[in-house]
């Protein structure tokens, strides 16, 4: 395990029961590239925190069982606050369901080392069915907004929304600080099996106060759909 003066990037991720999905993908993928990783375990029972645990860049596993639904907001404080506590120079935060496409790590180092950004946004591709294609068509096209990624300042006065929009960092990251949409393209798994697709559905269109368009929840469900095949 690194010294807290050797960590450049630290990568957060919030989980819940994700052992039988893509966890351990996703772990193999951060360990080539961050120097160490932390969790929110969201009360799993299954093994999701013993595999994060079995990673030699695990740096610190926490539980805390606020209710996802209404309390994500305080979840993704919890995280980034754990991150922070290891006084890394970035700050990555990803889902236990996303994965950064290989040429990240080319990129990587310019990113950390600029001078004028002090955050970065991805490009999401939301891959449908299976794990060759993604989905192009409606709100589902991939698009660049994804701030996941912002330098640790331990002067800037972090700010979180008081309502439950679930954002995975801090809104004044954004607002304030100057940072750069990239091309560079995350892979999220979540709808890459079909019979999660139903249940990402019902999800979203039961939880209370959600901020996703209606129209959009109701467009997972879409039959007639266009994909493109994923190229690294």
């Amino acid at each position: 395990m690194k010294d807290k003066d050797e960590i450049k990037l630290i990568v957060g991720l919030l989980i819940k029961n994700e052992a039988d999905k893509y966890l351990k993908e996703v772990l193999d993928d951060i360990a080539t590239y961050a120097d160490g990783f932390v969790v929110v375990d969201n009360g799993s029972v299954d093994n999701s925190a013993e595999i994060c645990l079995s990673y030699e860049k695990c740096l610190k596993v926490i539980i805390d069982t606020a209710d996802w639904n209404t309390n994500e907001t305080h979840l993704r404080k919890v995280l980034f606050n754990l991150a922070c506590s290891f006084s890394p120079d970035w700050i990555l935060i990803l889902d236990a369901d996303e994965i950064l496409e290989k040429n990240f790590r080319q990129f990587l180092p310019g990113l950390m080392e600029s001078k004028e950004y002090d955050w970065y946004g991805f490009t999401i591709c939301h891959f449908w069915e299976v794990a060759t294609h993604y989905r192009i068509d409606k709100l589902w096209a991939p698009h660049n907004s994804y701030i996941r990624m912002c330098r640790w300042l331990p002067k800037f006065n972090y700010l979180w929304p008081n309502y439950n929009i679930g954002n995975p960092l801090p809104m004044n990251v954004h607002q304030i600080l100057n940072g750069k949409k990239t091309d560079i393209r995350i892979k999220h798994l979540a709808y890459s099996n079909t019979e999660d697709i139903k249940k990402r559905y019902d999800r979203y269109s039961t939880r209370p106060g959600d901020f996703h368009q209606k129209t959009h929840v109701e467009s997972i469900l879409d039959k007639n759909i266009i994909l493109r095949k994923w190229d690294d």
